[in-house]
C-alpha cells in the first residue's frame, strides 16, 4: 500500500514510539489528508457494494450505513510497529431508534458514542488549520504522528473488510476479519480469529484469515 510505504519512510527522521505521538510536519499534514480521503472513498465504496443508498457525502450520513454493513468496527485493534496498540473506531457505534415526528425508524450514535476523534480533527485540519485549537498552536500541529497512525489504522481495517467482501458473498454479521501484510514487512499487525486459516495474496499484500493467536510482521 502506497500510503503505508510513505508513512513508513517518515521513520527515518521521526521514531515510530507513542513518545511521538505530538510530532508534527507538513509531511504528516499530507499523509493524514491523503489518508483520511481514501478512507471516504474506501467507506463509500463499501456501502454501495453492499446495495445501501446514502443520505449524504459526510461521515454522519454514511457512517450509520458502514457501520451497518460491518458490525464491531469499534472493537478491533490494530498493533503499530509492535510498539503499541491502537483501536481506531472505539466508541463509534450507531443504533436504530424509531422517530414519532417522522413516523419512521433511523440511525443514530448510540449514548456516549461519538465520532473517531482522528476524523474529526482532520476536518478541523483541512479546512480550519490556521485556526487556534489551544493558545499558541493551531490545527496545524493536529496533523501528527498519532493522527496519521490511528486513521492508517481504519483505513487498514477497512480494506481488509473489502477484501473480504470481494472473496466471498458478503454476510454482515459474521465473524471474519484478515490480517494484511505486506510482504517485504509492515508496521501493522492485526489480532483476529477464526476457524480455518487460508493464506493468498492480493495487490501485493499477504493475507491471512484466521488463527486465534496475536500476528506480528514476520
Amino acid at each position: 500500500m502506497q500510503l503505508e510505504e510513505q508513512v513508513l519512510q517518515t521513520q527515518r527522521y521521526v521514531d515510530f514510539n507513542s513518545q511521538n505521538n505530538s510530532t508534527y510536519s507538513i509531511e504528516y499534514l499530507q499523509l493524514y489528508l491523503a489518508i483520511c480521503s481514501e478512507i471516504d472513498v474506501v467507506a463509500k465504496v463499501i456501502i454501495d457494494e453492499a446495495g445501501i443508498i446514502m443520505g449524504g457525502n459526510t461521515i454522519d450520513s454514511w457512517g450509520p450505513a458502514l457501520d451497518n454493513v460491518l458490525p464491531g468496527l469499534q472493537i478491533q485493534r490494530v498493533m503499530f510497529n509492535d510498539d503499541y496498540e491502537v483501536q481506531p473506531w472505539k466508541n463509534w457505534n450507531h443504533i436504530k431508534v424509531y422517530s414519532e415526528k417522522r413516523k419512521k425508524d433511523y440511525w443514530k450514535l448510540a449514548d456516549k458514542c461519538k465520532n473517531p476523534e482522528w476524523w474529526t480533527i482532520y476536518n478541523k485540519v483541512q479546512h480550519q488549520r490556521t485556526t487556534a485549537c489551544s493558545p499558541g498552536r493551531s490545527y496545524y500541529t493536529k496533523a501528527n504522528l498519532r493522527y496519521v497512525v490511528l486513521s492508517l489504522a481504519a483505513l487498514r481495517i477497512l480494506e481488509s473488510k473489502y477484501i473480504d467482501m470481494r472473496r466471498e458473498p458478503y454476510r454482515a454479521n459474521k465473524d471474519i476479519i484478515a490480517v494484511l501484510r505486506v510482504t517485504r514487512g509492515t508496521a501493522f499487525s492485526l489480532a483476529l480469529k477464526r476457524k480455518f486459516v487460508l493464506f493468498y495474496l492480493f495487490m501485493g499484500y499477504t493475507i491471512l484469515v484466521g488463527s486465534n493467536e496475536k500476528l506480528t510482521s514476520s
